[in-house]
């Protein structure tokens, strides 16, 4: 559904704003997916206590929940106030924005800033339907968080205001009502209490959510800095016919994530009755079945739907990025299943060392790759990183141990 909302909304946007403005628009909706990294591994976290968990009483649900929302809540401050504070730096020095937008730009990460505090506590209410397995209300929640934002931006620029302060300020609204309804789904208000923060909770999410953020901060960094690297590399002008496609690749992620999402609680619980390698074969079957026709679609038709979605100027310049990109993310959804086992085996911190290794190496690749070749060349990097990626993760699934 995020899909199906973010395409005409992306549609609509680059004719309503300068391609400068859009450009800032897509690195700020990369920033704020970034910003998902506060929430210090708890929603992954929250979904193996909560599953591990099954049967127990309302008061261990309640502890783990409200620890876990406390503890996001705090980490969203902290992180919307860095943003504040570095956001000269980023416009002017990182974004190399033209002197007549600084202004607009300033303004408008400003709203993004206080967007990322509503985003964090979010992600902790979907971890907890994850984990009792209630995916119908774990859904919906991905659903209002995926397209209430968008939609907010969209309809701020078309009927407000063509400007990238409008655009923020949609999102803004969007993510605070996304939250709201998280909120008031199931009346899930009413399972926090401020006296069910309880220390050895912490130290249980704290302990998994350390390794998991360690992951969380580079895997979703190797998939957004790229843009960031090509904008310091060429300009942020030319990010647009990059940071595009891009994005529509990133939302048909969804695809295989939302299989792996079934799959680790799953997985948790199947350790016990032996059932693991039944379910690993049958998430494989999926990830096959929805995404192998849908990057062979991508890299066919990539021209046409360009045309028809963003115009003729972005058919010309990104009809060879995107059928690059899709190739890249063939190899990601599958590598979805066996970075779940490794979640699922209790085993994050040889998650966080094999992408500390990659970015080492991505970072580099990444910018002589945007320096030279621009737009296709940054796609490139992108791609062979995710099959390194898959390729490493499948040796290290099958042989890591339960803990």
């Amino acid at each position: 559904m995020p899909i199906v909302v973010a395409i005409p909304c992306l549609a609509a946007l680059p004719r309503y704003l300068p391609t400068e403005l859009f450009s800032l628009l897509l690195l700020a909706w990369a920033l704020v997916g970034y910003a998902g990294i506060l929430d210090l591994g708890l929603s992954r976290a929250v979904t193996l206590l909560v599953s591990r968990q099954q049967g127990a009483n309302t008061a261990a649900l309640q502890e783990i929940l409200s620890t876990a929302l406390f503890v996001s809540i705090a980490s969203g401050l902290v992180g919307g106030a860095a943003l504040l504070f570095g956001i000269d730096w980023l416009v002017s020095d990182i974004l190399k924005t033209s002197p007549n937008v600084t202004r607009d730009a300033v303004t408008g990460f400003t709203l993004i800033a206080c967007s990322i505090p509503l985003l964090l506590p979010h992600l902790v209410v979907q971890g907890f339907w994850d984990g009792r397995e209630r995916f119908l209300e774990s859904n919906i929640q991905r659903v209002a968080g995926g397209a209430l934002p968008i939609v907010g931006a969209t309809a701020m620029v078309v009927m407000v205001q063509s400007s990238f302060t409008a655009a923020a300020a949609g999102l803004l609204a969007g993510r605070a009502l996304a939250l709201a309804l998280g909120l008031y789904q199931n009346a899930i208000w009413r399972e926090i209490r401020l006296g069910s923060i309880r220390r050895q909770q912490l130290r249980m999410l704290m302990g998994f959510g350390s390794w998991v953020t360690v992951s969380g901060a580079i895997s979703p960094l190797m998939g957004y800095l790229d843009r960031y690297v090509l904008a310091y590399a060429r300009g942020s002008t030319i990010v647009a016919f990059y940071a595009a496609p891009s994005e529509l690749v990133m939302k048909l992620l969804v695809l295989p994530v939302a299989v792996t999402r079934g799959l680790y609680p799953r997985l948790v619980a199947s350790h016990a009755i032996g059932e693991e390698g039944s379910d690993t074969r049958h998430a494989y079957l999926l990830i096959a079945a929805t995404c192998v026709p849908v990057a062979a679609g991508l890299a066919l038709l990539a021209p046409f739907i360009l045309h028809f979605w963003l115009g003729p100027v972005y058919a010309a310049n990104s009809t060879g990025v995107v059928r690059v990109l899709a190739f890249g993310f063939l190899f990601s959804a599958f590598a979805q299943v066996p970075f779940t086992q490794l979640y699922a085996k209790g085993r994050p911190e040889l998650i966080a060392m094999i992408h500390t290794g990659e970015l080492l190496i991505f970072i580099p690749t990444a910018y002589l790759a945007s320096l030279h070749f621009g737009p296709i060349g940054c796609a490139a990097a992108w791609t062979l990183r995710n099959l390194i990626d898959l390729l490493i993760l499948l040796v290290s699934g099958k042989r890591a141990a339960w803990r």
